[in-house]
């Protein structure tokens, strides 16, 4: 039931976008019928203003008045005011359903794993991840990754790290959204030529301990949200290495 109504929502939600940008083109397309009417009238510099001007005036209309609700009276109003609200109570269950379940809310999409073995540059492994949030919370993460990595259960010097396009790193995982995750784990020349050495024996590199968090915007009447992410356990064979 609860899923019925998620998905009447988020439909809900395109058809009144789609019915805003009919809107807006019927708006722009009456406003261009009046600058085509008045060309031969007035000076070509004013075509354009009075194309818009027209244009808004129309839309502003057509907002104002076209699928406007009828006014209610005080009584009904009255009424709406003293029964609870059953779409409230609904969207409130899923919110609360979501909060309980929320590891199983985001999901792993797809994921990739590339071992960046190059001459002359700074070796690594990458786990790409497509993440998907289906939840109602808008989940963000600011950098935060904590754990190591193990490689035949010998901890790594370095720490992983969050590779993302800008810095400081900030990762937006709104409802209805998927972001992807790069966890980055920078090897030095011996661990990178041992791996490569070692392909095709099945030596773990293991990236369970390593845990990526996602924390909730506020949302009334709720507590902050968290889901973590964690790494997954693979030989160097599994990976794809990039050159």
């Amino acid at each position: 039931m609860l899923d019925k109504l998620r998905r009447c929502l988020d439909w809900t939600q395109r058809i009144v976008a789609l019915i805003d940008l009919v809107k807006l083109l019927f708006a722009l397309g009456l406003g261009a019928t009046v600058r085509t009417m008045l060309a031969t009238r007035i000076p070509s510099v004013w075509l354009t203003p009075i194309w818009l001007l027209s244009s808004g005036v129309i839309l502003w209309l057509l907002t104002r008045f076209v699928g406007a609700k009828p006014k209610r009276s005080d009584r009904s109003d009255l009424d709406c005011a003293t029964k609870p609200d059953e779409l409230c109570e609904a969207l409130k269950r899923i919110a609360n359903t979501d909060a309980e379940k929320i590891s199983e809310r985001v999901q792993e999409i797809s994921q990739r794993i590339e071992f960046h073995f190059v001459p002359g540059s700074e070796p690594s492994v990458d786990v790409i991840t497509e993440l998907w949030n289906s939840c109602v919370f808008d989940l963000v993460n600011f950098g935060e990754i904590s754990g190591h990595v193990t490689y035949g259960g010998r901890q790594l010097a370095a720490d992983p790290r969050i590779i993302d396009s800008v810095e400081p790193v900030l990762l937006s995982l709104r409802h209805g959204g998927h972001v992807t995750l790069v966890v980055r784990q920078y090897l030095s020349a011996e661990m990178a030529d041992m791996m490569e050495a070692n392909r095709n024996r099945q030596v773990t590199i293991d990236f369970g301990n390593v845990a990526v968090l996602f924390q909730s915007a506020p949302l009334a009447g709720f507590s902050k949200q968290s889901f973590r992410w964690f790494g997954p356990r693979f030989a160097i064979e599994d990976t794809r290495r990039v050159f």
